[in-house]
């Protein structure tokens, strides 16, 4: 079993870091509403099945959307991309689903499930067999041929070492390497599902504590792409597991959400209850504090951000709970869209949001 080990405080496996750039207070600011071309809002159909009460996650196959409800109905649901119904696929064992990916080569979706179990189903929602895991999987992040990357949720090993990536044989499912070491386990679990963002064969994500944002490649090589300057706000994991913090409290404890969409990368982090959205710019090479006007599309927008979302045909696309948006209806809005006012006086309960980058 082989082993990748690289230092957390200099985390590259190969090449030379960027230089810092200042996290706290960007030298430029860009709307993101400057950045759209449109928005798309389709309401999901019911008629034909039980709903969902949550999005976990998302994926965008032969133009049909995949919705992850892991617990209230414990199940995949596939719609069309103009809202019609079109199946439910379920835990073999009928038991809560953690996470799902598909592998487009093989045409496969697998699930994974309660009891630390991978099962295999067609596209159509074929049962096609299970495989226990060695260990709990968190999130599978991409597959490829040589096998598939998982997010283990920071797995302590036998030899004391901390560990949050992990990449799997695709066939038995078997871990062939480590990578990502944590020197220290917080105490308290950080609620990161979407630190991670998905380009193809590549992956952004930062892990907790820590100041960089890196990319892994199909091939399992990491490099670090943006390094950020916190301004000493940043925690480190030790001096976090040490104190005693109150709600006043001005720390940072690294990226919350992630988003990547044609050379686009989204992120915000918590700086005590303030929210901070931040845009880096691959063309350019630069990091814009994001922007926000005080209109419903700005508020979609940063819903969107802070919800799990894909990329998809040049933008970003998600499920979004309409019932978030129905307060906005209150007291006749006149800047709410015809078209979304229509929307959430309907029957919906959910919707597909798409927008796309200039």
């Amino acid at each position: 079993m082989g082993l990748i080990v690289c230092s957390m405080a200099s985390f590259s496996c190969g090449g030379s870091s960027p230089a810092l750039v200042d996290a706290m207070d960007p030298e430029e600011k860009i709307f993101f509403g400057d950045l759209i071309e449109n928005i798309e809002i389709i309401p999901l159909e019911f008629h034909h099945s039980s709903g969902f009460g949550e999005v976990e996650r998302i994926s965008v196959f032969e133009n049909q959307i995949f919705i992850l409800d892991p617990t209230f109905t414990k199940s995949v649901q596939v719609y069309g991309l103009t809202g019609e119904y079109m199946r439910t696929i379920k835990s073999f064992e009928s038991t809560a689903i953690w996470d799902f990916i598909i592998d487009e080569q093989k045409e496969e979706m697998v699930l994974f499930v309660l009891g630390n179990k991978f099962e295999r189903f067609s596209m159509s929602g074929e049962y096609l067999g299970s495989q226990n895991s060695d260990f709990p999987v968190l999130s599978m992040l991409f597959v490829n041929d040589g096998g598939m990357m998982c997010d283990l949720g920071q797995q302590v090993m036998d030899d004391g070492q901390n560990f949050n990536l992990a990449y799997m044989d695709r066939q038995k499912y078997t871990v062939q390497s480590f990578q990502i070491p944590f020197r220290e386990e917080p105490i308290l679990v950080q609620d990161r599902i979407r630190n991670y963002a998905i380009n193809g064969a590549d992956t952004y994500f930062a892990p907790p504590f820590d100041n960089n944002i890196y990319k892994l490649d199909g091939s399992g090589n990491v490099e670090t792409v943006v390094n950020l300057d916190f301004k000493s706000k940043l925690f480190s994991i030790e001096a976090f597991n040490n104190s005693k913090i109150s709600g006043e409290d001005k720390f940072i404890t690294g990226m919350d959400g992630m988003s990547y969409a044609k050379g686009k990368l989204f992120f915000h982090f918590l700086n005590g209850e303030d929210t901070n959205f931040r845009y880096f710019d691959f063309e350019s090479d630069k990091l814009f504090a994001l922007g926000f006007g005080k209109d419903i599309p700005s508020f979609l927008y940063q819903f969107m951000l802070m919800n799990y979302n894909f990329e998809y045909q040049e933008g970003l696309i998600t499920v979004l709970d309409l019932d978030y948006l129905r307060p906005l209806l209150a007291g006749g809005n006149q800047d709410l869209p015809f078209d979304l006012q229509n929307i959430l006086m309907g029957e919906a309960l959910f919707a597909i949001v798409k927008i796309k980058f200039l």
